[in-house]
């Protein structure tokens, strides 16, 4: 129940796990937790028949297309839990890139603060806050884009301006 889906623009999650063969993580975050745990994240693909690689940070607009072009899914993940949350280029770049191309496919998680959803990504196509950087998140994440269950959590916070 932590897992909660804050935008579903299209009804785009669930995901057919059927017609998804590769997915791609894009790190957004270097806390020690969050980098390893993403392992957990490439293995619950796995268990789904999926393929799935990390990738840290986006350069731009091109580098997006061309995931866009090989990938079924991809996966924007951040940690970032304070201000200001993406102050390095390689952030800023992501940030950006990921509302270019794929974004019938890209999916938002943050495992820090819900909050950034309103400063940065409240024209993602689909954004998922879990709070939380442990295995159980990481795996839910997963676990909920691919439909083996609906997510009903809700945010411990109120998103709203």
């Amino acid at each position: 129940k932590a897992a909660t889906l804050v935008s579903n623009i299209d009804n785009m999650i669930p995901f057919d796990p059927k017609k998804v063969k590769n997915a791609v993580i894009v790190r957004m975050g270097d806390e020690e937790e969050f980098v390893n745990g993403l392992q957990v994240m490439v293995d619950a693909f796995a268990a789904h028949g999926i393929k799935a690689d990390i990738k840290d940070g986006l350069k731009g607009k091109e580098e997006t297309k061309k995931l866009s072009e090989e990938y079924d899914i991809i996966l924007i993940a951040t940690d970032k839990t304070g201000l200001p949350f993406f102050f390095e280029k390689k952030d800023k770049s992501t940030v950006m890139a990921a509302q270019a191309y794929g974004a019938e496919k890209t999916v938002v998680v943050s495992f820090g603060t819900p909050a950034i959803y309103y400063t940065y990504f409240e024209q993602a196509n689909a954004f998922i806050s879990t709070c939380s950087l442990d295995d159980g998140a990481m795996r839910a994440v997963v676990e909920g884009i691919l439909g083996d269950f609906e997510f009903v959590g809700q945010v411990p916070i109120k998103l709203s301006l």
